[in-house]
Order: C-alpha cells, then structure tokens, then sequence
C-alpha cells in the first residue's frame, strides 16, 4: 500500500509526536508513513455507519478546521472518521490517519487510495508493526493515540455503545477539550453524542465552537439581533416546507439552500421545542 518506505520512530527521537508523551502508556516506537505535521491538531470521530447528513457535517467541520490552520486527526475508518480526512484533503490540508492495522495494512481495504493520498500530505500511523492486521483490541488502544494527538476532541455521531466514546474518554482523562454534536433526539446515532453532553462536553455546532474550546477564538457572544432574526427566519423556512410533506435534511438543504450543519441545528432546536418530530429513519415532519 505505501508509495514511500515506513518510519520507525523511537520514543524521544526527532519526529515522534510529543503529545503522545502525556499518556500514561506511550508506544515506545511507531511507524509512519509521510510525516506527522508539527501544527496544532484536532481530532473528529465518530460513528462508522453515519447518516450522510452527519458525514456532510463532519466534512464541511474539517474542511472548515483545516482553512482556519488546524490539522485533522481521525482513525481512517468508514463513516465519520472517512468524512473527516476527506474535508482536510478538500481543503488542501494535511490530516492524519492513525490505524488499528500496521501503516501498510488498508482497512478497510477500500480505504488504500485514501490512505495513499493522507501519505501525500500528511501522515498514516500506527504502533503496531508493519504487516499487523486488524484486531477488534488494537481499535480501543489506537483510540487513545489519537485523543492524544489533538487539542479537542470532536464526535459527530455515536451510538451509545459506540467505541468512537472511548476516544472522547482518553480525551476527558488527558484534559484534552471534548465536544459533540446535537443529533436528534429520536436518533440512535444520537444517543452516544447526548451522553457526552449530559456528562458535561461542550456543544459543537460548528468550527467555531472548536476553535473557541481551544482558545484560538474566544466565546461566541449571545447572538446580535440580526443573528437572531436570521435563524427565526430559517426555522420559518424549515418549518414552512415541513407544513406539506415530510423531508430529510437533505431535502430541506436542497430546498432553502442552507448549509447541512445549519439545517440540522435548526431542527434540533425546532424539536425540542416540540415543533417538529424526527422518526428513526431521519425524515422530520410537523408536530401535531
């Protein structure tokens, strides 16, 4: 699978991250392929069979986080983690994948192509030597080498028996800011996100709100009324094309030409509201 030879870097020697020196286990070598950029890092996760609204938000979220100077760090797995890395990309940036397989091992194997372009920019890494195959174990300990790569920690959707959580728990445990995203509350792929926030992760609905966690931007303000009047006037939109059929996201982007991360938001305020209903498949209709 590598276009270039694979780097063995010893604990301590020029190029291995500093950050995983805050765990309390650090792999005394890992391999990479490409290199491990020197910037400041965010990490986003997630669920690997995420709806296409949650990968479109986490593909526009590290698309955003890439312009703004920061380096994307995910797991290269299907789903969130893919939607992630292809963002950074998109955005002419670097990211990071670390693997639970050694640095030459694809997998998922429809990922080689990915992994070769990450190698391009920025880098594929693991602790487990080349030729390791994929283990169910090695995914929770490559969980906690990508909390320690990053600043933040980003989960876009989760279940609440997914292991993306255990990322956010290295995080939690390495003080590293952890944050997720609002889903619908009738949403399984909702139920991992809102057990973070109820133990006290930050809200994440959009760039701003990781850069602010990570101090690069201070605290939003409460909205100005312009600000205010913009969102009543997409809730009346959403709520307005909601009044004759029902809708997915998708087609309520489509409709009011809004971007995903803002439509989704605005439902799940209109549903809490009890404005709007979600069913399990996604789709939203009018309450009542």
């Amino acid at each position: 699978m590598s276009r270039s030879p694979i780097e063995a870097i010893d604990r301590g020697r020029p190029g291995y991250p500093a950050d995983l020196e805050s765990l309390a286990d650090p792999p005394e070598r890992i391999w990479v392929r490409g290199s491990v950029p020197a910037a400041d890092r965010v990490v986003i996760v997630g669920a690997r069979g995420a709806d296409l609204a949650g990968r479109r938000f986490a593909h526009e979220l590290a698309h955003a986080l890439a312009k703004a100077g920061l380096v994307v760090v995910s797991g290269g797995a299907r789903g969130i983690d893919r939607a992630a890395h292809d963002g950074a990309l998109a955005a002419g940036a670097p990211t990071v994948a670390v693997l639970g397989s050694g640095a030459d091992v694809a997998y998922p194997p429809e990922h080689r192509d990915l992994f070769d372009e990450i190698e391009q920019r920025g880098a594929v890494l693991s602790e487990l030597a080349p030729g390791s195959p994929p283990r169910p174990g090695s995914f929770v300990r490559r969980n906690r080498l990508i909390a320690a790569l990053g600043r933040a920690c980003v989960v876009v959707q989760a279940d609440e028996r997914s292991g993306t959580l255990s990322t956010a728990r290295f995080a939690a445990k390495l003080g590293r800011a952890v944050l997720a995203v609002p889903w619908g509350p009738g949403s399984a792929l909702g139920r991992g996100t809102a057990e973070l926030l109820r133990k006290g992760a930050r809200v994440a609905t959009g760039a701003g709100d990781v850069l602010a966690a990570i101090g690069v931007l201070e605290e939003r303000p409460t909205p100005r009324e312009p600000e205010r009047l913009a969102r009543k006037g997409l809730a009346g939109e959403l709520l307005e094309s909601l009044g004759a059929s029902r809708a997915t996201v998708d087609d309520l982007v489509a409709v009011t030409g809004a971007r995903v991360q803002e439509v989704s938001t605005t439902l799940l305020t209109l549903e809490l509201d009890g404005l709007v209903v979600r069913s399990d498949c996604g789709v939203y209709e009018r309450a009542g």
